[in-house]
């Protein structure tokens, strides 16, 4: 009933980077990104008010969080990031534009207000999307979960 005729292929020591790119660069700004966001929730003005929105232990605000940072990394402006973790290994053309920082895309903010609110938010930004090119406040980024379609 069963085929046992598997055959076991060893993946050789150190070819990490040969064989998975996004190791190289990828995921270490990435997991800064998920960091910084951990920190700036866990040092929001207001937790209080949203506390049962912004518990970052809780299995669906971790996907939450994960979801959205995925949707804003679809975006063209993160695809130098994918490119260099490639010419890195070797296996791209050499990367000859400037280094991409993930941090500095997502986190430099056009204005110290979230733009969300046509009257004003009352929290400061804390995070530029990637499509619309808005400033957002954790509430109005995590929260209310700011979307584009893909």
């Amino acid at each position: 009933m069963f085929n046992n005729d598997c055959k076991l292929f060893e993946i050789p020591a150190g070819t990490t980077s040969i064989i998975q790119p996004l190791d190289v660069f990828f995921f270490r700004p990435y997991k800064s990104c998920v960091r910084r966001f951990y920190d700036g929730i866990a040092n929001f003005v207001d937790y209080s008010l949203y506390q049962h929105s912004l518990q970052m232990h809780q299995r669906n605000n971790y996907a939450k969080l994960h979801s959205l940072l995925n949707n804003q990394l679809c975006h063209l402006k993160y695809n130098s990031i994918a490119k260099y973790a490639w010419s890195k290994t070797g296996l791209a053309d050499p990367y000859t534009d400037e280094y991409p920082q993930m941090a500095k895309i997502m986190f430099t903010c056009t204005s110290e207000d979230c733009d969300e609110n046509p009257v004003g938010c009352e929290y400061s930004s804390f995070v530029q999307c990637a499509y619309c090119d808005k400033s957002f406040c954790i509430v109005h980024f995590f929260i209310v979960e700011h979307r584009h379609d893909i």
